[in-house]
């Protein structure tokens, strides 16, 4: 893992290259805030996020397969605006596997880096094991 924060390698390009081709988080802008790699995936991990739509992004986990500069795979922490009005968790688990979005559920656990970036580290790794070039589904 490295630390310090720097801008995010496809905040900027991922609107303008990769949005209509994959499913993804709407991201404007994002710094990089840890680096971890898991079987030759590299997994960013974004904060101070500026969304590109109405859904607000708390963290992000993006993984990049070997010899890629834009992410196959994303885990995030989407804020749960209606958390206070009906209840549940203050953020949504959610992951986006280029084709589509799953919502694992909501808990406060997701608004803390600590407990946000092992399940994205254990959800990236199930993904990289299932994962065949040209395939976007996740399996879990």
């Amino acid at each position: 893992m490295t630390g310090g924060k720097k801008e995010s390698p496809f905040a900027v390009t991922a609107l303008r290259v990769t949005v209509e081709a994959m499913y993804q988080p709407q991201v404007a802008s994002a710094t990089v805030l840890e680096t971890h790699e898991l079987d030759q995936i590299r997994i960013d991990i974004l904060g101070d996020i500026e969304s590109a739509s109405a859904i607000q992004y708390l963290w992000i986990a993006a993984a990049f397969r070997p010899d890629e500069d834009q992410p196959s795979f994303f885990v995030a922490s989407e804020c749960n605006a209606l958390a206070q009005s009906i209840g549940g968790g203050s953020h949504f688990l959610g992951v986006f596997s280029g084709e589509g979005h799953a919502n694992l559920g909501a808990s406060d656990r997701w608004a803390e880096l600590e407990h946000f970036v092992p399940k994205a580290l254990e959800l990236v790794g199930e993904w990289a094991k299932t994962e065949t070039p040209g395939e976007d589904d996740i399996r879990i």
